[in-house]
């Protein structure tokens, strides 16, 4: 991508994070070119060959184009800190992920606010998707986010799948289509011919030569300029450069839920007791700042795969080339190419565990390195209770903050996992999968007691890689940061647009929404500033 070399003193809008959102707010607002847009990205450009590899993504983890970021020492998981990456590159974490579409359900925002239902954001979904999936009173088949089926299933995905209709869930085609309480189906991929379709490259990369958009990497915003209650500029770090500049319309914060609720930190919003244990002057109280965290913490189990068969190996020459040629073969995959949606108990309106079945070994959430063939299935808390935070350490922009997700605080979410387990060994062992399964591998016995469940959730429970929630959507200043038009409570010319205004966690993947939420939140923009 080109970088704008053309650098002014002053924009309209600052757009601060150019991941999911901050692609999708740089390439709408600069349609107008009337309108000028600074778009600020802390990392380096999305240059890397692994971005483009579907199969590739665990790759990045911890890389130049990682933030790294680690939780605080977990109490309910034995003491461990966990590892949380982050994307930090042009596409944020959707250049980073595991390119799964999967968005919220309809029951998912009956916790949002009026205005936003999901027949409200429906239209916004659409406008983003180029998708194959048809069905045009769901989807769009003319925006610039490629959703598309797997190109070539693994015959083991195709015996998950099977063999989760044998324990009862009902398979679909289309897992965005409001399907039901129990089922199972491919999943629904940001990617195009075999290789991942980033927010940059959807939104971004066509927007690039417009003379009214300049995009900033290795950019870190440290501060937001506040007088009085207005926004009026925003401090950049380059290298040992510092630059502040003016913003005449909005800063638009769309850092992700980590990056975001930091910022307004150091910048003097937020809860008083944070700020001023870091040492920060408290310019505008807003207690629900960095508060109400929720991720979806997952565990995975792992059998042995009684043939060769596996996505184990995957990388070699032959693969390389089948890639690069034909886009097809081993590092098409996505790796998660199965998804199935259950309830723990039949009364739920909702499922509240998602299992994702990877055609291989997924060693220690992505960080271990296999060693053997083998068949692995993540269980994904989808409604968890519990809550965390995330709190400025001092005033340093480039210092992490703490991230404490408070992984299951809340009893009755360990309980929960333990059934979304069970449920999980028991299509291990339904006949379409048990003819390929072997030996469990760092896995609960099969007739484990509930103790031993929990221990082994205690000891390998990891992310979901999906926070939200630490600058909530809502009415009250009290317990929440952003209105229904996205502005921050109290001050003029503050946005934010990204997973951090969730007022609760969905049963989806967030990307989906995240986009569809930026979109929307254009419109807004668009509208208050003609």
């Amino acid at each position: 991508m080109k970088r704008n070399s053309s650098r002014s003193s002053s924009y309209d809008h600052v757009v601060v994070g150019a991941g999911s959102a901050g692609c999708v707010l740089a390439s709408r607002l600069t349609e107008d070119p009337r309108t000028r847009v600074l778009l600020v990205e802390a990392g380096p450009r999305d240059k890397s060959l692994k971005m483009r590899i579907p199969l590739a993504f665990a790759e990045l983890f911890d890389s130049e184009y990682d933030w790294a970021f680690r939780t605080e020492p977990q109490k309910q998981l034995d003491g461990r800190s966990v590892r949380w990456p982050r994307g930090r590159t042009l596409g944020g974490s959707s250049s980073l992920n595991g390119q799964v579409y999967c968005r919220d359900r309809a029951i998912d925002f009956r916790s949002w606010e009026p205005g936003w239902t999901f027949d409200d954001l429906l239209p916004y979904f659409r406008r983003s998707e180029r998708s194959s999936y048809g069905t045009p009173a769901l989807h769009g088949d003319a925006g610039p986010l490629h959703v598309t089926r797997p190109r070539r299933p693994h015959r083991l995905t195709a015996a998950f799948v099977a063999a989760a209709e044998q324990t009862g869930l009902q398979h679909v085609d289309d897992l965005n289509s409001e399907p039901g309480t129990d089922v199972v189906g491919h999943s629904p991929l940001n990617q195009w011919r075999g290789r991942r379709w980033s927010s940059a490259d959807a939104y971004l990369r066509p927007a690039a030569k417009r003379r009214n958009l300049t995009v900033l990497t290795d950019t870190l915003c440290t501060g937001i300029e506040i007088h009085g209650r207005q926004a009026v500029s925003v401090t950049l770090r380059q290298g040992s450069q510092t630059i502040r500049v003016r913003v005449d319309g909005e800063v638009i914060l769309a850092a992700g839920a980590i990056s975001t609720p930091h910022l307004l930190q150091i910048s003097g919003i937020g809860r008083p007791s944070d700020l001023t244990a870091a040492g920060t002057t408290v310019l505008h109280e807003l207690p629900a700042v960095g508060h109400y965290l929720q991720d979806h913490p997952l565990v995975f189990l792992v059998r042995a795969c009684r043939r060769p068969i596996s996505l184990y190996g995957a990388g070699g020459v032959r693969d390389l080339l089948s890639w690069a040629v034909l886009r097809r073969g081993p590092l098409a995959s996505n790796a998660a190419e199965a998804l199935a949606f259950l309830r723990t108990h039949e009364s739920l309106d909702g499922p509240d565990i998602e299992l994702g079945f990877v055609p291989g070994p997924f060693v220690d959430g992505g960080y271990g390195t296999p060693t053997a063939h083998a068949m692995s299935l993540a269980i994904n808390l989808l409604q968890p209770v519990s809550r965390g935070s995330i709190v400025l350490r001092d005033p340093e922009a480039a210092h992490p903050p703490r991230i404490d997700p408070g992984y299951f605080t809340e009893p009755g979410d360990l309980n929960v996992l333990v059934e979304g387990i069970r449920s999980a060994m028991d299509i291990f062992d339904a006949e379409a999968l048990a003819v390929h399964a072997g030996d469990w591998m760092d896995s609960p016995a099969p007739d484990a007691t509930r103790t031993a469940i929990e221990a082994f959730i205690r000891r390998n429970a990891s992310t979901g890689f999906h926070p939200v929630g630490t600058c909530r959507l809502g009415s009250d200043n009290q317990t929440s940061v952003v209105d229904t038009s996205l502005r921050v409570h109290g001050i003029t010319g503050l946005r934010i647009a990204d997973a951090s205004v969730f007022p609760h966690i969905g049963r989806g993947h967030p990307h989906a929404t995240v986009v569809a939420l930026a979109e929307r939140a254009a419109d807004l923009i668009r509208a208050q500033h003609p």
